[in-house]
């Protein structure tokens, strides 16, 4: 990995000379998050609470799994991109701030401000709003509560908030119990996902009377609906008869 060049630093970011921060000076973060909770944190926000609802809605628009197989790999490429693309400019900026400090040693101050604020009051809160959102629901049909019926659509939202709030205060009594926060999410997480996925596969066997939906039904990679679509949306632009 290569540093950046002073020539191709953005008027007004700070020096890039210095690899690390020097974390020994005062007033710096103290090193404690450890190597799982980096893996755990790495993984947990990679693959968030969302996994336990999207995929139904794609999976009900997709023939068959194996066109669903495809769009899941097909994503999982590009976030391996952008992994990869991260992986390579920490490198080269140690730094604490994350896409913070790679917009200001980048663009410089100003963008990179006002990408720190989207994140504060935008982009971080509807993350958190979608996640709490996610655990409050399935916590109360856990519990028996459907959320889709008064005064239960509401109590989610109460609950929510309440998780929030928690987390929050978890985080501000310091990095341990924030820590130890990320590991037991993340441990539960993929807990119920493999749960899942026995269950699954427990379900389909032919033992138990059920069957799996054929692989690749006919038509699952077809493209003629959008295509035709599109050359009737420019048969004026055709030379010759259309």
């Amino acid at each position: 990995m290569t540093a950046i060049p002073p020539s191709a630093r953005a008027p007004g970011s700070t020096s890039a000379g210095d690899a690390a921060d020097a974390h020994d000076a005062p007033g710096a973060l103290p090193r404690r998050i450890g190597l799982w909770t980096a893996i755990a944190i790495l993984i947990g926000s990679t693959i968030g609470s969302g996994i336990f609802r999207s995929p139904a809605g794609i999976a009900d628009r997709l023939p068959g799994p194996l066109p669903l197989m495809a769009v899941w790999a097909t994503g999982g490429l590009f976030a391996l991109c952008g992994a990869l693309s991260l992986a390579e400019i920490a490198g080269a900026l140690p730094r604490t701030g994350g896409l913070y400090v790679f917009i200001r040693e980048g663009w410089g101050r100003l963008p990179a401000f006002l990408f720190g604020w989207s994140e504060f009051v935008i982009i971080r809160a509807a993350a958190l709003g979608a996640i709490a959102t996610t655990f409050a629901e399935y916590s109360l049909r856990f519990f028996g509560y459907d959320t889709g019926v008064a005064p239960y659509d509401v109590y989610d939202n109460y609950l929510a908030a309440v998780a929030i709030a928690i987390t929050a205060a978890l985080n501000i009594l310091g990095v341990r119990w924030g820590a130890l926060v990320q590991n037991v999410t993340t441990i539960a997480k993929y807990g119920a996902l493999v749960f899942i996925i026995m269950v699954a596969f427990a379900l389909g066997l032919p033992e138990t009377g059920g069957n799996y939906t054929p692989a690749l039904p006919a038509g699952s990679f077809s493209m003629a609906p959008s295509g035709s679509r599109s050359s009737r949306c420019s048969g004026r632009s055709m030379a010759g008869p259309t």
